[in-house]
């Protein structure tokens, strides 16, 4: 499957598509490209164009009638090459930092801290975890805000990742190079439940220990806030692990 196989205009569809899909979680039509985005071709152009990312694989269609939903292999497209700029605003940075601040001198309420509030930036479920098997979370309750995880088999497998994390999860991200923040895909787990899954990772090595920041939610999660905030607070980790 290559990248350099789609035109511009196909790699804007595709965008426009993920962009909804993050916010309605509904099959997007052609039609409603073409009303909301005042586009100057006809709906059916659209249409053929969809089909064409349907054969390439970046776009399914549900059902016969209803509209196209982004695959795995959409999203990481979506996510290496059109969604655009990730910085984190400055505000966010700033609160980010003032709750974990007066934890910096013990390292369990840091980390604990640190979850907390990462699922607060993010509105998703965080765990920070280090390799002598320490793991917090928070923000479990936050997931049933997103219909994927309305389906009770989906949300079984990802507190399951929780409960058997150094078995499951750990060991998943210890295969991974995330010295730089990784998006893993629901499509890359042994366990279909987790397909309407992504998790957001990153590594990092705070008071001489190596540990993973990790945000899970659907995989229509917003990116651009997600990817920056799990960085940051990787970074927060590691500067203030010095104090340990």
């Amino acid at each position: 499957m290559s990248d350099t196989a789609l035109t511009d205009r196909q790699k804007a569809i595709l965008k426009m598509v993920i962009d909804e899909y993050i916010s309605t979680a509904e099959p997007i039509s052609s039609g409603y490209l073409t009303k909301k985005y005042k586009l100057n071709v006809s709906a059916a152009t659209i249409r053929n164009e969809m089909a064409v990312l349907i054969r390439r694989g970046y776009l399914d269609q549900p059902h016969t009638s209803a509209g196209r939903v982004p695959t795995p292999a959409g999203y990481r497209l979506y996510i290496r090459e059109l969604m655009g700029n990730t910085s984190l605003p400055v505000l966010k940075e700033v609160a980010m930092k003032q709750n974990v601040w007066s934890n910096r001198y013990d390292p369990h309420s840091l980390l604990r801290s640190a979850s907390s509030a990462l699922a607060s930036a993010t509105n998703l479920l965080s765990l920070v975890s280090l390799n002598d098997g320490s793991l917090y979370y928070s923000g479990v309750v936050n997931i049933l805000d997103y219909i994927e995880f309305f389906d009770i088999e989906v949300s079984r497998a990802v507190l399951n990742m929780l409960d058997s994390y150094e078995n499951s999860l750990y060991t998943f991200l210890e295969k991974r190079n995330t010295s730089d923040t990784c998006v893993i895909m629901g499509d890359e787990f042994e366990r279909s439940s987790l397909y309407p899954v992504s998790v957001v990772a990153k590594s990092f090595v705070s008071g001489g220990k190596k540990g993973h920041v990790c945000v899970i939610g659907p995989a229509r999660m917003k990116y651009q806030e997600v990817i920056p905030a799990v960085d940051y607070m990787a970074h927060i980790l590691e500067e203030l692990g010095v104090t340990w």
